[in-house]
């Protein structure tokens, strides 16, 4: 089984490599950056083998020496931006009968939310929007998270 000291003799031949780069002539330059090349992708396909390994194995967070592993879900806040539309059109007073705008500080306000919501790259903007306007309980009820993986959180311990 390859262990530790074998990943370790490859870095200090990449490390060798590196250091005669300067003497080499194009044509072995060529030949060894290809060959770096394969050597890089073959180490992130290796690299994401360990990691779904490891991730299989940390139903809960373990401890080795003084570092903690866990499993930490990733994923990405999907808006329900009709939802969203109706929310920011309640807020403006409107006849909707005639179309007369009874009150202009609610409908500036709704724009600015509106603007805040939809032209915001980031979702923590949307979400506090969200919030201001319609309170935390009714936004969440327009935001809906969804898994897309999990990483490895590494927690080194105090002392470490």
């Amino acid at each position: 089984m390859t262990g530790r000291a074998d990943l370790e003799a490859i870095c200090d031949l990449l490390v060798d490599l590196a250091n005669d780069a300067d003497g080499l002539t194009l044509e072995e330059g060529v030949d060894l950056w290809k060959a770096s090349l394969d050597v890089l992708a073959q180490t992130k396909t290796t690299i994401s083998m360990l990691e779904t390994r490891i991730k299989d194995e940390l139903e809960s967070p373990k401890q080795i020496d003084n570092v903690v592993y866990r499993r930490k879900p990733k994923g990405v806040d999907r808006f329900d931006h009709p939802g969203i539309a109706r929310a920011v059109l309640d807020q403006v007073r409107i006849d909707y009968a005639t179309g007369e705008v009874r009150d202009l500080t609610p409908a500036v306000e709704a724009l600015r939310l509106f603007t805040t919501i939809y032209l915001s790259a980031s979702s923590q903007a949307k979400k506090s929007a969200l919030r201001s306007l319609l309170g935390a309980h009714a936004a969440e009820d327009l935001v809906e998270w969804e898994r897309t993986g999990s990483t490895i959180d590494v927690i080194p311990l105090e002392g470490s």
